[in-house]
């Protein structure tokens, strides 16, 4: 596995869209040692840079420490999508010391990566999946008559099943 230290702008885009007012106002907020944490961007920034660098050290046995300053992005520069896959490429990128899971910087990450996964998925019906919900019910395809088959009709029964078990297999009402 390799590991390199992400450029600037990537802490700074994660730093800023996480602190930013979450969906119904909501604070960011991430647990770590037993406690509640509400950070500001620069917080979370300086954090997660440090932790990549720790990796990116650990990784080649170097001892560097190269300077990061945070800085804000504009808010429409990066959406919950781009935030999930940042999240991927810079867990993937700091994830090289043997204590990365209990680390600050883990804490943050996953808390950054639950409030883009409510903000993608705010709006899906999928609390409790259904029938309703995974399938929806196709309507009843019948034939209209011999030799004619109306749209969506699975077509003929296979020998040895019965008409109506062809169907439900075919998600057919």
């Amino acid at each position: 596995m390799s590991a390199y230290l992400c450029n600037d702008e990537h802490f700074d885009a994660l730093a800023t869209w996480a602190t930013r007012r979450g969906p119904h106002g909501s604070t960011f907020r991430y647990r770590f040692n037993d406690e509640w944490h509400t950070p500001d961007a620069a917080k979370i920034a300086t954090t997660l840079h440090a932790q990549n660098v720790r990796s990116v050290n650990h990784r080649y046995e170097e001892s560097e420490s190269p300077a990061y300053r945070y800085r804000a992005v504009p808010l429409d520069c990066i959406d919950a999508k781009d935030v999930l896959m940042a999240c991927a490429g810079l867990e993937y990128q700091s994830c090289e010391t043997p204590d990365w899971e209990e680390t600050e910087a883990f804490a943050i990450l996953s808390a950054i990566r639950k409030r883009a996964i409510h903000v993608v998925t705010e709006n899906s019906r999928c609390w409790n999946i259904s029938k309703g919900i995974l399938c929806p019910p196709r309507p009843r395809a019948m034939p209209r008559s011999e030799g004619e088959r109306s749209p969506g009709y699975p077509g003929e029964c296979p020998e040895g099943m019965s008409q109506s078990a062809w169907l439900a297999m075919n998600n057919v009402d």
